[in-house]
């Protein structure tokens, strides 16, 4: 009896067993989520992941419920079939009581085809269809363009400004094409005439649609444009409305400066806007020279006052018109010793200007200019010191007229040191500034030599010194 008993017993623990597992496995469901839309899947049914483009992949997230309050250990859970990806958590592995599991299942054809697989979890098991086919072909009309198949490019678009793309989407195809999606994820890219999906591209069929760009805001924008199971980036580059041009002013009359520009002066110019400033600005304000002459490239005397740079910052807040220079209204700069044109040009960080700022202040070609004249005298010698600039850099001829102390000339002395000063100014990038010294043999007599009158010539004209006394 105590034998039978056993057996009784070890039958009973069986049968309790094996109840337990049919009653979690009827607990399982599968459902399968696609956007905002889920689908029960059936034991032993099938299930469409409809079309899918070529090359392109396709998801769905796979959801097990465990609608009982014990635990289900789950021992298989595979998708077998060409084309398909499983990715889930290895098995074994437990859903805990009215818990779920997702894992996400990846369709990639590579053919115009039909395919299928088996999705297994335990017990459960469903047919899984999908096909596989070209994707449409997608053409955008100019004046938009791609830096990648799957990127398009909008290009710089204004603050504030519309910048439209069209585009032809055609069916390649043999077969009529399902497009079950076709949308735009990204508030400042919109579609102004949205087509309703599902709808059917026949074959050989194209169908027109267009994207509108827009945004208050600067910076790179970004958007995703659906079609089929393709994606395609959007991008747009959005810019501040360009300044109004600025006016530089170098007539003086901010600062007292000269009404007329020449060489060898301090001048100081101010920037202004000729409407109030959209927005806070800041940029850079640059000195070129641009020399008259071929023996010289530079004048490195053209600079601003107090930096000794030829570039200095601007900037401007919104709404005002008027411009600081390195936090200054007006700054000075140094026209240096070198006709020709120093050319000023503006450069903003954020979006330019209305048109080209560019401007070419003229320095006038001049005679040469004296800043200083000496003399001396020795036994038998005189000594005649020039010190001055040729902005033409053409200085030749010079004539020395010597007179007695009655006024009376004495005698007139030519000389062309064309060579010389071409020699001297040849590569020089510091100015036109000149110091020469002449000495004069006047056997003994240097005495009767009161005063000297010299004459230089250039390309400009003539400069007369003036009777310069020994």
């Amino acid at each position: 009896m105590k034998t039978r008993a056993n057996r009784i017993w070890f039958a009973a623990l069986y049968l309790t067993l094996s109840l337990g597992t049919v009653e979690a496995q009827s607990s399982i469901t599968v459902s399968a989520i696609t956007g905002p839309l889920e689908t029960a899947l059936i034991n032993g049914g099938t299930f469409l992941l409809g079309q899918t483009a070529v090359g392109d992949t396709a998801s769905i997230l796979l959801r097990v419920r465990n609608l009982s309050s014990a635990p289900v250990d789950i021992t298989r859970y595979v998708a077998l079939g060409a084309g398909f990806t499983l990715v889930a958590r290895n098995v074994p592995f437990t859903i805990a009581g009215n818990a779920s599991y997702d894992a996400i299942l990846y369709f990639t054809p590579t053919a115009a085809a039909s395919y299928s697989a088996n999705l297994q979890i335990n017990t459960f098991a469903t047919q899984l269809l999908a096909s596989g086919i070209g994707p449409p072909d997608l053409t955008i009309l100019p004046t938009c363009n791609t830096s990648d198949p799957h990127t398009i490019l909008f290009g710089n678009v204004q603050k504030g400004q519309t910048r439209t793309c069209n585009f032809t989407l055609r069916n390649p195809g043999t077969t009529p094409m399902n497009i079950p999606a076709f949308f735009i994820t990204g508030s400042e890219f919109i579609n102004p005439q949205p087509l309703a999906t599902p709808f059917t591209l026949a074959v050989g069929q194209t169908i027109s649609f267009s994207i509108q760009f827009k945004t208050a805001t600067v910076g790179v924008k970004s958007a995703t444009l659906s079609i089929q199971s393709q994606t395609f980036t959007l991008t747009a580059t959005s810019f501040d409305a360009p300044l109004p041009t600025p006016v530089l002013d170098f007539s003086g009359t901010l600062t007292g400066g000269p009404a007329t520009i020449a060489s060898g002066q301090q001048v100081y110019v101010a920037m202004r806007l000729p409407s109030p400033a959209p927005f806070t600005s800041t940029g850079v304000l640059t000195m070129t020279l641009i020399p008259d002459s071929s023996l010289v490239t530079d004048d490195r005397a053209v600079v601003f006052l107090g930096t000794g740079l030829t570039s200095v910052p601007f900037s401007v807040q919104q709404g005002s018109t008027a411009v600081l220079l390195s936090g200054q209204i007006a700054l000075g700069f140094q026209t240096g010793t070198t006709s020709g044109r120093i050319r000023f040009t503006l450069s903003q960080i954020a979006s330019g200007f209305v048109s080209d700022p560019t401007v070419d202040l003229v320095i006038p070609r001049a005679p040469v200019e004296l800043d200083l004249t000496q003399t001396g005298r020795t036994s038998g010698f005189l000594f005649v010191k020039l010190t001055g600039f040729d902005n033409t850099y053409s200085t030749g001829p010079l004539s020395f007229a010597f007179y007695n102390a009655s006024g009376s000339l004495l005698q007139t002395v030519p000389a062309d040191f064309s060579k010389e000063f071409q020699a001297y100014y040849q590569g020089t990038l510091t100015g036109s500034l000149f110091n020469a010294s002449l000495q004069f043999n006047v056997n003994n007599a240097a005495d009767a030599v009161a005063s000297v009158e010299v004459t230089l010539t250039n390309s400009a004209g003539t400069t007369h010194s003036g009777r310069i006394p020994f």
